[in-house]
């Protein structure tokens, strides 16, 4: 595959959120770039950007990026459009599928990943899961498939799930960022601060186990130059460069302390 160049960009466009840098156009693939492209996953924990990746990858032409496969339960209605082209949860899958664990889990990695047969398939693993069905990460093992480590920092994280979770709206589509003022529940805060700090440790035991076939991606740098993490996206799985598109924008476009109203008090018990 042909290296590219990175070339500043005269707008903001493509890709939609903060990018000083997009990547230069290429003819998507020549015939032997195809034996280089690998299925992959993307690891991360709530609130990190990870939906907004994956639609940034998924309109790449050679790309499907999955939802939330493991979730034990159906994306709300509103959602829908964005996962229209998902196989079923594993939750469904069991329910035509009869076998036990870990042999169920395989064959449904098996079947996700070969569901788009003629693209690079992938989905969005979150870290719960991962230790809830932990056969999941002898598969990524032994399969040696590549894993996209989106990360953001712990207070980013807390605040954007508080601040979702007691909206009850978790992504905004087409430009609907609300900016509105609200009080956190500082128990929730605390209880959900606790099991990140959880999660985050636990993640720092597994990582290293998948070994060199993990790429670390920080929500900070994505969005500050998204064009430029997104090639080193590509170049890690293999697959020419496009710019990448989403319908996705932040669910809050100004700084939390300009819309949380216990905003002291909230940071208080995050840096406890």
């Amino acid at each position: 595959m042909k290296l590219l160049k990175h070339q500043k960009s005269s707008n903001n466009r493509l890709p939609k959120r903060g990018c000083d840098y997009v990547v230069i156009l290429y003819p998507v693939f020549k015939e032997d770039d195809k034996k280089s492209m690998k299925n992959f996953t993307i690891l991360t924990t709530p609130r990190t950007g990870s939906t907004w990746l994956g639609t940034l990858l998924d309109s790449h032409p050679d790309i499907k990026v999955y939802g939330e496969l493991f979730l034990p339960y159906d994306v709300p209605e509103k959602y829908e459009d964005l996962r229209q082209h998902d196989p079923d949860k594993l939750f469904r899958f069991k329910k035509e599928e009869k076998g036990i664990r870990p042999w169920i889990t395989w064959k449904y990695l098996d079947h996700v990943f070969s569901y788009h047969p003629d693209q690079v398939g992938s989905f969005k693993l979150m870290a719960w899961p991962l230790i809830k069905n932990f056969e999941i990460l002898f598969y990524l093992k032994g399969h040696k498939i590549p894993v996209i480590y989106l990360k953001r920092n712990l207070t980013d994280r807390v605040l954007s799930y508080a601040i979702a979770q007691q909206r009850k709206d978790f992504h905004s589509l087409n430009g609907q960022s609300n900016d509105e003022r609200i009080t956190l529940d500082l128990d929730f805060v605390k209880r959900f601060a606790r099991r990140q700090r959880l999660l985050d440790r636990m993640l720092s035991v597994l990582l290293p186990f998948i070994g060199k076939q993990v790429l670390t991606i920080d929500y900070d740098a994505l969005e500050e130059n998204t064009g430029k993490e997104l090639y080193k996206i590509y170049d890690f799985l293999g697959v020419s460069a496009v710019p990448g598109d989403s319908p996705i924008e932040k669910s809050v476009s100004v700084p939390y302390k300009n819309v949380v109203e216990n905003y002291d008090d909230v940071m208080k018990i995050i840096n406890h």
